[in-house]
């Protein structure tokens, strides 16, 4: 997907960019390496933030019907944050799987001040 998210010349992700406010950094490379998984950074204020993400969701979305594959994202969040996901006995994070038909996986370990949170479906 990723060509789908950076569009001819630059033109999907500029768009992106432009209606957000926030900026977008597609890891091309790590792309390349055929791992089926691309990181994309994307900055800014929360709203900008979640504007962003449908954005790229939604192209991916249009790129997966095509494909019917399954796609999976990851997020950095404050580990501080992280027992707000999981919630008490892993209740949150288990009503949101189930709600929306995902598979969350949180990793147990840290990089700094942020655990990465991966969902797929």
């Amino acid at each position: 997907a990723v060509p789908q998210i950076i569009g001819t010349n630059g033109a999907t992700v500029a768009k992106i960019r432009q209606a957000t406010g926030a900026r977008v950094h597609v890891h091309k490379e790590e792309a390349k390496q055929g791992s089926g998984e691309t990181l994309v950074d994307i900055f800014g204020s929360d709203a900008q933030l979640k504007s962003a993400m449908e954005m790229i969701e939604a192209v991916v979305g249009r790129w997966q019907s095509k494909q019917d594959a399954t796609c999976t994202q990851s997020v950095w969040i404050p580990s501080d944050q992280t027992g707000r996901l999981i919630g008490p006995g892993g209740r949150t994070v288990k009503e949101l799987a189930q709600r929306t038909g995902t598979t969350v996986y949180v990793e147990r370990q840290q990089q700094g001040a942020s655990r990465c949170v991966t969902v797929s479906g």
